[in-house]
């Protein structure tokens, strides 16, 4: 019994420094705190605390480019509080595994960062990196999406920018 006490108290001890380490504390309150180009570019939506609002701006599906199989599907999101945008990517099709979700600009706006793909451990979903944009700005954004298969079928698509 006292060992599983201490094995509890470490795991707490443990849990403690991960939950409110200072650097976990910045990044998951910047951008939904005060959301701006510098907080919120190129952050993780998930991790950021942007995820929860999220609000579906457009969805497109994404079929094979030869067969034309449904695939897939990419959705542009857009988060209130933080007034950004993502794109998120569910592949459809068992036969077919992930290439990239990515944001795409319509004027010209573009950094690296954006093209990073996440994932929670799934086969079936990933997201990009967000850009800021809140609404009644110049800048317009879309969300894109690509599959590819072993047997070397592959698709892609976007949603228009808004």
């Amino acid at each position: 019994m006292k060992t599983m006490v201490h094995w509890l108290m470490a795991l707490g001890i443990v849990l403690g420094v991960i939950v409110i380490s200072p650097r976990g504390l910045q990044a998951a309150g910047l951008c939904s705190t005060a959301p701006s180009r510098e907080n919120c570019d190129g952050q993780d939506p998930y991790d950021v605390g942007c995820w929860g609002d999220k609000r579906v701006i457009e969805s497109q599906y994404i079929n094979d480019s030869v067969t034309s199989v449904r695939i897939g599907k990419v959705t542009l999101y857009y988060s209130p509080k933080c007034k950004s945008n993502f794109s998120y990517v569910e592949r459809l099709h068992e036969a077919y595994t992930f290439s990239e979700a990515y944001m795409v600009y319509e004027n010209g706006y573009d950094e690296d960062l954006y093209w990073a793909t996440r994932d929670n451990g799934s086969t079936r979903y990933r997201w990009s990196n967000m850009v800021y944009a809140p609404t009644g700005t110049s800048l317009k954004v879309g969300a894109c999406g690509w599959l590819k298969s072993s047997a070397g079928g592959k698709g892609g698509n976007c949603t228009a920018a808004y």
